[in-house]
């Protein structure tokens, strides 16, 4: 009895490791999975967006990239086609000195993109009856110089006679009443209403919406555009998180990623309130475009009014050249640059924002690349 006893205890002893080595292999299986899992989420996330979503939409990315890269860009673009992005990236660098490189999520002024944007927060408030195009400034700013002869529509269009200088204030402007003062303060007037492209009658469309709206513009810019079209990627000059990469403004003096005549600073970014205060990324903007299209934010009526656009033709051959760049009168253009290219309806559309002034025309580049991804 003793022997079956002693031989029966060495089975339960042997039994028991034998289950702890497989527990312990089973373990050792589990983390192993883990970590593999952990390894492609890793991988996955730090690989190029893929942005092809069908036959119809994919482009040629490397022949994209390759396009791009010969004209030396040092910025990012973002490609439209159907409405949908099909295509995001960036190019050179954010920070050369610490070697960060732009992505399709560094962040860049917007630049006057942002006048596209104010436009339509008044079109908005026209289609809700808060406002019409034909209403004189004076009826909510009475103050400012010769406000009763001057209509909603003239400050879209910039016929106002309305002229403000781009330079930068003599302090930073940390409030939108501040900003707003400041435009009054420094614009002139010319009773002809000619044409004059000037940054001020969008400092005055964002005083009304302001006014008109409740509130302040960033607030409104929040609700009614950011929120609804999922620009989580866009601020005001003075709200950009710690977090985000801001790309480094360089000008090509005596080669790339120069910083000598830097125009950009915060004093002349806080003359921009409506007019190019914000920053953003190439995805952003092309969110917002496609929300345009699909009539989220105003139907195609609505924005055929705002716009001015010919309601004899199709949207598709109808095309839109906007441009943007943060400069001033004093020192001239600056390396942040922004322009946008492609059909209304935006089967095609070329979306760029530049960190350092481009060594071709932004025009012909865009239409390069829209070429080559309306071909696809």
């Amino acid at each position: 009895m003793k022997k079956i006893k002693k031989s029966h205890n060495r089975f339960k002893q042997t039994s028991l490791d034998r289950i702890k080595e497989l527990l312990n292999m089973k373990i050792i299986g589990v983390l192993f999975l883990v970590l593999s899992l952990i390894v492609m989420f890793v991988l996955k996330t730090g690989q190029k967006k893929d942005y092809s979503v069908s036959a119809n939409n994919s482009v040629d990315t490397e022949e994209i990239s390759r396009l791009i890269e010969e004209t030396g860009f040092i910025g990012a673009v973002a490609l439209v086609k159907n409405e949908k992005i099909v295509y995001s990236e960036g190019f050179g660098y954010a920070e050369k000195d610490d070697g960060i490189k732009n992505t399709s999520d560094t962040i860049f002024p917007m630049a006057s993109f942002q006048k596209r944007i104010t436009s339509v927060l008044i079109g908005q408030l026209v289609s809700e009856g808060k406002l019409s195009y034909t209403d004189k400034l004076s009826k909510f700013y009475p103050n400012i110089l010769n406000s009763e002869d001057v209509t909603i529509r003239e400050l879209l269009d910039h016929r106002s006679g309305y002229y403000l200088p781009e330079l930068p204030a003599d302090k930073v402007l940390t409030s939108e009443e501040e900003q707003i003062d400041y435009a009054v303060s420094e614009t002139t007037y010319d009773s002809s209403h000619d044409y004059a492209y000037s940054n001020g009658n969008y400092v005055f469309l964002a005083a009304i919406i302001r006014k008109v709206d409740g509130g302040s513009y960033a607030n409104s810019l929040q609700k009614r555009i950011l929120n609804p079209v999922g620009m989580k990627h866009t601020y005001t000059w003075d709200k950009v998180p710690d977090n985000e990469i801001i790309a480094e403004e360089y000008m090509a003096v005596d080669g790339n990623y120069s910083k000598e005549e830097r125009v950009y600073s915060d004093e002349l970014m806080s003359t921009l309130l409506g007019a190019g205060s914000l920053y953003t990324t190439v995805d952003d903007l092309a969110k917002f475009e496609i929300a345009l299209s699909k009539n989220t934010l105003l139907t195609k009526e609505e924005q055929d009014t705002l716009f001015y656009r010919d309601k004899t033709k199709d949207l598709g051959m109808q095309m839109k050249q906007i441009s943007g760049n943060i400069s001033s009168d004093a020192m001239g253009v600056g390396g942040y640059n922004s322009f946008m290219y492609g059909d209304q309806a935006n089967n095609g559309l070329v979306i760029t924002l530049y960190n350092q002034l481009p060594s071709v025309g932004k025009s012909d580049f865009a239409e390069t690349i829209y070429d080559e991804i309306m071909s696809e």
